[in-house]
């Protein structure tokens, strides 16, 4: 998968100002989901892509995703649960069996409203809900709260004002890395973070370098 959202199976040669960001290790017999900020959810047949080569396609010829922005694609076994959140700080987990539609036009997946989007989903993992917002704010949850869902609104997972979530990751590591785009490479900058308590207010770790570039193209900054 790359940075523009094309995608092929096996290696891929990206074109210009594009590059891979990851790699989804599933079966021809699967499925791979493609997010839409809209919250609904496309569902890939694998088997749909085996086959196309060099440059691969953009995902939205493979879905009737009506002009809704994709904010990431995810795979793997049916049995593993990813986090869906939105930026206002709302969410569940839900495992990848029970997302699969037939229907080219996805299915509503996270409820949104007025300005409010889906954010990329996150795989689900033992440790800590890294949660980062729009205003350089840091927090996190132990994933053990984050509840199980096939859809809706979930619950709040983060408690934030007047901002809004851009981007989240589960690991439990003491550290936590934020890679973001700065022209056509990318760079990572990692930072030792205390678990802040959800009811705590958020704090503000990274450098003002960092913050710009996260505003200027949110969609491609990963926490890790």
């Amino acid at each position: 998968v790359t940075k523009n959202n094309w995608i092929r199976a096996g290696d891929i040669t990206c074109r210009n100002g594009d590059s891979i960001i990851k790699q989804i290790e599933t079966r021809t017999v699967s499925h791979i989901y493609a997010m839409g900020s809209s919250g609904r959810i496309y569902t890939i047949p694998v088997d749909k892509i085996v086959g196309i080569k060099h440059e691969g396609v953009p995902v939205s010829s493979l879905i009737d995703s009506g002009g809704d922005t994709i904010v990431g694609i995810i795979g793997g076994n049916p049995k593993d649960s990813f986090v869906f959140m939105s930026s206002d700080g709302y969410g569940f987990k839900c495992e990848l069996s029970k997302l699969t539609t037939r229907q080219r036009s996805g299915k509503q997946l996270v409820t949104v409203r007025d300005d409010i989007k889906a954010i990329t989903p996150v795989k689900m993992d033992k440790g800590k809900l890294h949660i980062f917002t729009d205003s350089a704010d840091y927090m996190c949850i132990d994933s053990k709260e984050i509840p199980s869902s096939e859809g809706g609104r979930g619950l709040q997972l983060a408690k934030i004002v007047d901002c809004t979530v851009l981007c989240v990751a589960i690991n439990s590591n003491k550290q936590i890395t934020v890679r973001y785009p700065v022209k056509d490479r990318y760079k990572t900058s990692s930072v030792t973070v205390p678990a802040v308590p959800r009811a705590s207010k958020p704090k503000q770790y990274f450098s003002k370098e960092i913050v710009k570039y996260i505003l200027n193209d949110p969609l491609n900054v990963t926490l890790e």
